[in-house]
């Protein structure tokens, strides 16, 4: 399936090199700034070439330049400036738009939770008129749509059998390569985060905190889990699943490296995780979990420490810090409980609260974050979507064929822990981890309209 002709393709890609060219050469535009040109205009060709490889590449490449795409930032205007992570949703949902365009909005007539996600992207729409920041409301809300755009592609090119889903798995798997690498350089070099007491640092990978790279880690756990605990009959990624103990082997890894992120939201949806696979499908891994936790907890200082502080915070730990945010966050909201004061201003708020050297100004609770900036307008949207989606996907459950019903549940119980890990993280912030979560989701749902034989590819334009 192509959207343009290849030779079309080859002219695009080819104005675009000159054009950027040009603007290196003889208007002062940063050489960094046009390679990113030349970069997002190969993302776009390729999505217009060849729709599910596209999609493949945007979602590799997302997690690769994590850090980069939210410090990095590029003036559009003399009042306006934009960083790449923006200019990459902008990306993502004019392919979206071109897409239904030439699929004659094909993908929005039977598209799961499009009413969910429609209300929430009005109500951050609207606080773009009543925002404290206009500007801040608009990029949170074309974030928001950009995480659409992403589900909507993602089931439309399943749905049809364009994107097989074993490719879609492969691509993320091999996503974790580079920044696992870099994980583990961060280990031997002695690199990590630091600033956390009682820890020397912490492991981000290629993301801007340890919070969202953990976030990005249990994904991955959670598909190398769907591998080792396929049975025969049931769907699995071709070629990919056949070596179990190679699988292990990989799963052991993941784990290792999301225990030294050193994140305990993290953990604590791990063990949501294991929890619900060992009490569904493997015994066996709820014991396991059980045995692991004991044996971090008295094997390891620094895990004992992070533990313990749950329970027993001392007066500096971030457990108590996160609670006084939280009231903090409450308070303000008390200010504006209908409305709010616009998507996407929390650190804002935070700064005309407590002043501009008052600590983090994140809230740390994706939930309180709603809340406070779109009001209790925008949190009943934000929870009729998270309620939306664990009914989507359990009717997705009942009525998908056999082989499919397990990989549906993963990804059902990777989304119930995503979800528990951002009651104390910025999780929903996290675009690149939104971008893979919710393509999973698309997936999972589109899969239980397919047939036993995958159905072929259907060619309607």
């Amino acid at each position: 399936m192509s959207i343009i002709s290849r030779q079309f393709a080859g002219i695009t890609l080819l104005i675009v090199v000159v054009t950027t060219l040009v603007g290196v050469l003889f208007f002062n535009v940063p050489l960094l700034a046009g390679l990113g040109m030349v970069f997002f205009g190969i993302l776009f060709i390729f999505f217009l070439q060849r729709p599910a490889v596209g999609l493949l590449l945007i979602l590799f490449t997302r997690v690769l330049i994590d850090q980069i795409a939210n410090s990095y930032n590029i003036s559009i205007t003399e009042n306006i400036t934009l960083n790449i992570a923006a200019l990459f949703g902008i990306l993502v949902i004019g392919n979206a738009i071109i897409y239904i365009f030439v699929t004659h909005a094909r993908p929005l007539k039977k598209l799961p939770l499009l009413f969910p996600f429609l209300l929430l992207i009005v109500i951050l729409g609207y606080s773009i008129f009543d925002s404290i920041n206009a500007l801040l409301s608009l990029q949170e809300s074309l974030r928001i749509l950009s995480i659409f755009s992403i589900f909507l592609v993602s089931y439309d090119l399943v749905r049809y059998s364009i994107l097989k889903i074993d490719h879609l798995i492969s691509v993320i798997l091999l996503s974790a390569v580079i920044p696992f690498v870099i994980a583990v350089y961060q280990i031997i070099s002695d690199t990590g985060l630091s600033g956390t007491t009682g820890i020397d640092g912490r492991l981000y990978g290629t993301f801007s905190h340890p919070n969202a790279f953990a976030a990005y880690v249990l994904i991955i756990f959670a598909l190398l889990i769907y591998g080792v605990l396929s049975e025969k009959g049931e769907f699995t990624v071709n070629h990919l699943w056949k070596n179990k103990m190679f699988l292990s082997i990989l799963a052991t890894v993941t784990l290792l490296i999301l225990l030294l992120t050193f994140s305990r939201g993290g953990w604590m949806a791990l063990l949501i995780f294991m929890t619900l696979i060992g009490i569904f499908r493997a015994p066996k891994v709820l014991i396991l979990t059980v045995v692991m936790i004991f044996g971090f907890f008295f094997l390891s200082d620094t895990v004992h420490d992070r533990i313990e502080n749950i329970y027993n915070p001392p007066a500096d730990s971030s457990i108590r810090w996160r609670f006084e945010q939280w009231q903090d966050v409450i308070e303000a909201w008390k200010l504006d409980p209908i409305t709010g004061y616009g998507a996407g201003t929390e650190v804002l708020i935070h700064e005309q609260e407590q002043g501009f050297y008052a600590g983090n100004p994140y809230t740390h609770n994706d939930f309180l974050k709603v809340l406070q900036e779109n009001g209790i307008i925008g949190f009943i949207g934000y929870l009729i979507l998270i309620v939306s989606t664990l009914v989507a996907l359990t009717r997705a459950y009942l009525r998908a064929p056999k082989e499919f019903k397990f990989y549906i549940l993963v990804i059902a119980f990777l989304f119930i822990s995503e979800v528990a890990f951002g009651m104390s993280s910025n999780i929903w912030r996290g675009t690149a981890v939104q971008w893979i979560l919710w393509s999973l989701i698309a997936s999972a749902l589109a899969v239980s309209t397919l047939s036993r034989q995958h159905l072929p590819s259907k060619e309607v334009y």
